[in-house]
């Protein structure tokens, strides 16, 4: 047996990250750094669970990291901040991918992850609150002040429009700018620029956000077929109803392409999931995951290899937990001969395309061809419903 690492099939070296249908929406800055630099962070983690590193460890570190850039920001010492948090900042974007490739992502997890997030830039603006008082420069303790209401604005309207059903992690100034500027502004030793600039851009974000909530909030209500689905996917989960939650889940994307182009088919199918998991790059091509959706649905199979629409692989092996996305080939199952295989946990996987799902729609919501196709999705009443002149009960 021989375990490989994942390699782009043909059908993942298509561009995901352009598209004319609705997806490219809830491509952000942050996504497409991802996306752009895979080269290099998918190593990175790779290396990092051979290694045994734990995803906490990571978050722990780079929280020291920013507290170290705080304390030397509160001495004066900017351009040294500004290089440690250079170097500590990107451990940011491993800790949530090391521990979907150890398997174990849970909400827990993330909670934990946003929370540290947020002490961290704390940290930060708390040296640079510190040197401003020293200095009694009362112009950089009010941009610094700002910068940090802004900055957790920012977050906390994600996070309670997440809580009232709405998807709003777009805008200007995300974590990953705001970083940006900090260290360009620290290394040149212009932590007022810096500041001032995240002041402004923060709070517009906050308030772009809002905005976006608003809009989405009156766009009218549709059927809530597809966010039943959803929620369906993630209660199979919670009940470990694994075949439930699989089988449901590879309909998410035919459902989706569906309502985006008026009508589904493997080629859709497979743009769709390209385009909306790009973190699958590598891994899993749009190509097989079709050939399983069929695979799975119409036979109950969950080897592909008879799959007119299969790309590279030809056989998948589902963990209840444990590591996720680990391909192997050369494996001989029974009498047959040697395949290529891909270990997915089931419930990274589902989750995967159910979250992908939420924010599609978040986007699609804004699309009147797309709500009114929503308005055509099945529905099922309660006794009394009412259509037309007949009543059922």
């Amino acid at each position: 047996m021989k375990k490989v690492q994942p390699i782009a099939s043909r059908a993942s070296l298509r561009n995901a990250g352009r598209s004319n249908g609705v997806g490219t929406d809830q491509i952000t800055f942050t996504d497409r750094l991802r996306i752009n630099f895979g080269w290099v962070l998918d190593p990175a983690i790779e290396l990092l669970f051979r290694l045994g590193v734990h995803p906490n460890q990571l978050t722990f570190f780079g929280v020291l990291g920013s507290t170290a850039a705080g304390i030397l920001a509160s001495q004066g010492v900017f351009s040294w901040a500004g290089l440690v948090l250079l170097l500590t900042g990107p451990v940011d974007a491993l800790d949530g991918a090391l521990a979907r490739r150890r398997g174990e992502a849970q909400n827990f997890g993330a909670f934990v992850d946003s929370v540290m997030d947020r002490y961290s830039e704390l940290a930060l603006y708390a040296g640079l609150l510190w040197v401003a008082n020293e200095q009694g420069e009362v112009p950089f303790i009010m941009a610094v002040y700002f910068a940090a209401f802004g900055s957790m604005l920012v977050s906390y309207v994600r996070a309670r429009a997440q809580s009232l059903g709405f998807e709003s992690k777009g805008g200007l100034f995300s974590r990953v700018e705001r970083w940006l500027i900090l260290v360009f502004c620290l290394l040149l030793s212009q932590p007022l620029l810096g500041a001032g600039l995240i002041a402004i851009g923060a709070n517009l974000t906050a308030l772009q956000r809002i905005w976006w909530v608003r809009r989405n909030s009156r766009v009218g209500k549709c059927k809530p077929t597809i966010n039943n689905l959803v929620d369906t996917v993630d209660d199979s989960l919670k009940s470990q109803n694994w075949y439930a939650a699989l089988f449901l889940a590879l309909t998410l994307p035919d459902i989706c392409s569906s309502l985006e182009f008026g009508k589904s088919n493997g080629s859709r199918y497979s743009k769709w999931f390209e385009i909306n998991l790009p973190q699958y790059k590598g891994y899993l091509s749009g190509d097989d995951c079709y050939a399983l959706r069929c695979a799975v649905l119409h036979e109950a199979k969950d080897n592909i290899t008879d799959q007119k629409k299969k790309d590279i692989l030809e056989h998948f092996i589902f963990m209840t937990r444990g590591p996720h996305c680990n391909r192997f080939e050369n494996i001989a199952f029974g009498a047959g001969r040697a395949e290529s295989f891909l270990q997915l946990n089931v419930q990274v996987f589902c989750d995967d395309l159910s979250e992908a799902t939420r924010d599609w729609m978040a986007a699609a919501m804004n699309n009147p061809l797309i709500k009114g196709r929503l308005n055509d999705t099945i529905e099922i009443h309660e006794p009394g419903y009412t259509y037309k002149r007949a009543t059922f009960i």
